[in-house]
C-alpha cells in the first residue's frame, strides 16, 4: 500500500520540501528509503526553519493579547495563530529524531519483504484508495492555501496577526503600497508554506497513512 500509493505522492511532497530547505533527509533513489542528508547547511537551514516560526509564533500571541484588537480580529486572527502553531509544534518531530524516518522506512522494508507478495493478489483496498485521493489533495491544498494568503494581503493587508498588523504605521499602509509590506507578506507566507510541507510529514505520511497501513495489513492477513 505505501509502495504503490503513497510513495509516489511522497517523492513528489519531499522535491517540494527540498525547495523549502525544511527537512533534516531525504528519499534515496536507489534504496527508495528516506535517509539523512549529507550537507551540514541543509541540516542547520531546517533547524533554522524550526526555530523562526517559534520566535514568530510567540509574536503572534503577543499580539493576541496585549495587541490592543478587537474581539473580532482576535476571532479571526486565531484561526492563523493556530494553523501556524500547530505546524510550529509538529515540525520539530522532524528535527528533533529520526522518528518519522524510521517509521516510514519500517512501512516501506515490511511492504517489500512481507506484504507485497500477499497484496499482490489481492489489490488495493479501498480505504488505501481513499487515503491516496485524501493526500492528494491535501498536497493540491498546500501551495493553494499559500496563494490566497497573499491574495488575503492583497486585499486586506492589515489582516492580524500577521508581520505588517503589528507596524504602528499599518494604517498608512494601507493607503500605498510601500515595499517594506511586501517584504512582511513574503515572509509571512513563507514560514506558512515552508511549515505546511514540513508539519505534513509526520502528520500525514506518519500518522494518517501509518493508520490506514495497520487496517490494510490487518485486511491482507485475515484473507
Amino acid at each position: 500500500m505505501f509502495c504503490t500509493e503513497i510513495l509516489p505522492i511522497l517523492k513528489y511532497h519531499l522535491r517540494a520540501c527540498r525547495i523549502h530547505m525544511c527537512l533534516p533527509f531525504n528519499l534515496d533513489v536507489r534504496s527508495n528509503r528516506l535517509v539523512k542528508v549529507g550537507s551540514v547547511l541543509k541540516i542547520r537551514m531546517a533547524q533554522f526553519l524550526c526555530v523562526l516560526p517559534t520566535f514568530y509564533c510567540f509574536a503572534m500571541f503577543l499580539l493576541l493579547a496585549f495587541g490592543g484588537l478587537s474581539t473580532t480580529e482576535k476571532f479571526q486572527a486565531s484561526a492563523f495563530f493556530m494553523l501556524n502553531l500547530l505546524a510550529c509544534i509538529v515540525r520539530w518531530s522532524n528535527v528533533i529524531g529520526n522518528d518519522a524516518i524510521q517509521i516510514i522506512n519500517s512501512f516501506l522494508a515490511v511492504e517489500h519483504s512481507t506484504v507485497k507478495s500477499v497484496s499482490e493478489n489481492f489489490g488495493t483496498t479501498r480505504l488505501a484508495k481513499a487515503m491516496k485521493y485524501f493526500i492528494g489533495l491535501i498536497e493540491i491544498s498546500l501551495p493553494v492555501i499559500s496563494l490566497l494568503q497573499m491574495a488575503l494581503f492583497l486585499f486586506v493587508p492589515c489582516t492580524p496577526p500577521f508581520i505588517v498588523s503589528m507596524s504602528e504605521e499599518c494604517g498608512e499602509i494601507r493607503k500605498g503600497l510601500g515595499p517594506s509590506r511586501w517584504i512582511g507578506h513574503i515572509l509571512d507566507t513563507w514560514i506558512l508554506s515552508h511549515g505546511c510541507y514540513s508539519a505534513a510529514i509526520p502528520v500525514l505520511f506518519v500518522l494518517c497513512v501509518g493508520i490506514v497501513c495497520f487496517l490494510t495489513y490487518f485486511e491482507i492477513l485475515k484473507r
